[in-house]
């Protein structure tokens, strides 16, 4: 019985409802990208990033928020016990597997955030909140640095620069590490054409593997 508590996650009506709406806003967002050739997308990244920002507005822009990522009706407290929920959950879940979420907002020097809405995106979503010169070529190099750090150098770069107009960059990022359920033979391994996000061809070692899979078409 302490194994199978182990591997399941206990929730509340209302959490699962928002989940299952959550889900229908990831579906959405792979709908309205479908025809490009190559694509990495994180509909979970867009829900954290929507979720900090909801607590920091009001009125019709928060309902209009929580609405798109499947929060209708339900306050912001709730929505940041459940996502709070799913970060620390995510993160100790698997052993052996590492997960990181980390979210960041990197504002202008100009502006400061109020108490209340510091506290919020630090003590719930742990995020990093920064002060940066926009108009110092520095700023994009910090922004730089975080997400390389949060990714395990993964992810280096995710911004060329900054604008001196802007207010804010709110950031998420995700990175995972895990083995194969199915380990790959390292001797089918072998080099192939890969088409990067410029449309940039080239040769990089990838797997292989021959097996039967299941599969739906929708």
């Amino acid at each position: 019985e302490k194994d199978m508590k182990a591997m399941y996650i206990d929730i509340s009506g209302k959490q699962r409802d928002m989940i299952r709406r959550n889900n229908e806003f990831a579906l959405n967002v792979f709908n309205m990208t479908t025809g490009h050739k190559s694509n990495v997308l994180s509909p979970a990244s867009i829900s954290f990033l929507m979720a900090m920002l909801a607590n920091g507005a009001d009125g019709a822009t928060r309902d209009e928020i929580m609405k798109t990522i499947g929060a209708e009706g339900c306050t912001t407290d709730e929505l940041n016990e459940l996502y709070a929920f799913i970060m620390k959950r995510s993160m100790t879940a698997d052993n052996a597997t590492t997960v990181n979420i980390a979210n960041y907002i990197a504002l202008n020097k100009h502006l400061s955030l109020k108490k209340d809405y510091r506290k919020c995106v630090k003590d719930i979503y742990g995020g990093g909140i920064e002060a940066l010169d926009f108009a110092s070529p520095e700023a994009a190099g910090r922004i730089n640095k975080w997400c390389g750090e949060q990714t395990d150098g993964m992810i280096s770069q995710i911004i060329d620069e900054t604008s001196p107009a802007a207010l804010a960059y709110v950031l998420n990022a995700i990175y995972f590490n895990g083995t194969w359920e199915k380990q790959f033979d390292e001797s089918q391994t072998k080099e192939e054409q890969f088409f990067a996000y410029t449309r940039d061809i080239r040769h990089v070692k990838m797997m292989n593997r021959q097996a039967k899979y299941n599969y739906m078409k929708d």
